[in-house]
């Protein structure tokens, strides 16, 4: 009999310390100033839980990751049922002091906040954000962790923000339009569509002349890029026109195990303006179209060109996309066009 007392003691006791721990104003300090640790030695970032409230049924945490960068969450939650119903903001002003966590190059500011409700199995988030000056609103499904529906509307997004908070120069500006209805992302059972439209796009003729020395007329362009998802497939159209140049592709992709087959046209009134991407100094018009087919080990590429005023047609086969073979037949080019393209006398 004793035994049972001292063991439904000793238990009880354990409880207490617990409860005591886990629940009560003095234990949530001391789990605090633990998990506080914890951040600061996983983001190397100055960090501070500035506040840390938890009880048996709700909590409250607000995580200083720096001086201008705070997250918010504010909670119940069920300890039998396992469900929970937690409120978030995220509010970065200057995501550049994140680099440790990034590992990219960001500046500015994100924001963004909503609910996350469900139990472990299914979890549902509703969010908004106004990242780069837009309207965004977004809902994800998770199932036993995994994401497995998408659906987000983007309206009005700054392109030059976006570039800004990339780290990149602001070389085009332009409003951006996304919608996103994935209504099943599990693989092999694609379910969904994506449609991206720009507006009023325009390229940033003073800063390109800054940056790469290039003169370019005033260029405005836009862009449009459809897809639709099916089971394994994905069927997609992309245009992309402007006064400088116009890029065309659509077909199928099947992304596991890789299958490509896709068409392509490309005709730019002056290469000059892709030097920023390419990093050659190249000039003058160029046109080519063709076709892309074949499966990750094995992909063909055909198509024809005008290079240097002359009638091409080529052939590339690439093996684990690197090539083996290029086959191809030039007649006409002229020497004169050719160097003035490479930038040569």
């Amino acid at each position: 009999m004793k035994f049972f007392v001292w063991m439904g003691s000793f238990i009880l006791v354990i409880l207490m310390a617990i409860y005591t721990i886990a629940f009560t104003v003095f234990g949530n300090g001391i789990v605090a100033q633990k998990i506080e640790s914890e951040i600061r030695e996983a983001t190397k970032l100055d960090a501070k839980l500035s506040t840390f409230t938890l009880s048996m049924s709700d909590f409250k945490i607000v995580l200083e990751l720096s001086k201008s960068n705070k997250v918010t969450l504010i909670g119940n939650y069920s300890l039998f049922s396992q469900a929970f119903n937690i409120a978030y903001r995220v509010n970065f002003e200057a995501v550049e002091e994140l680099k440790n966590l990034t590992n990219a190059p960001l500046v500015g500011r994100i924001f963004t906040e909503g609910k996350v409700k469900g139990n472990m199995a299914f979890i549902e988030v509703d969010g908004l954000s106004d990242i780069a000056k837009s309207d965004t609103t977004y809902h994800i499904e998770l199932t036993n962790l995994d994401p497995t529906s998408i659906i987000a509307k983007v309206q009005k997004a700054d392109l030059a923000s976006l570039l800004r908070l990339g780290g990149q120069s602001a070389y085009a500006s332009a409003e951006v339009n996304l919608d996103v209805n994935f209504k099943n992302i599990t693989p092999h059972k694609l379910d969904g569509d994506i449609l991206l439209k720009t507006i009023n796009a325009k390229i940033d003729t003073a800063l390109m002349k800054k940056d790469f020395n290039i003169t370019l007329p005033k260029t405005s362009f836009v862009l449009n890029l459809g897809a639709k998802l099916h089971g394994d497939d994905i069927d997609y159209t992309y245009k992309l026109n402007s006064n400088l140049a116009n890029i065309t592709s659509g077909g199928k992709i099947i992304p596991q195990p890789l299958s490509i087959d896709i068409n392509y046209g490309v005709d730019i009134q002056e290469l000059a303006v892709l030097q920023p991407i390419t990093g050659a100094a190249l000039r003058g018009a160029f046109k080519t179209k063709g076709i892309v087919l074949g499966t990750k080990k094995s992909i063909l590429v055909k198509g024809t060109s005008d290079i240097g005023g002359s009638d091409t047609t080529y052939k590339v086969a690439l093996k684990e996309f690197q090539p083996q073979s290029v086959l191809a037949t030039i007649k006409g080019a002229k020497l004169q066009k050719i160097l003035y393209m490479l930038g040569q006398p």
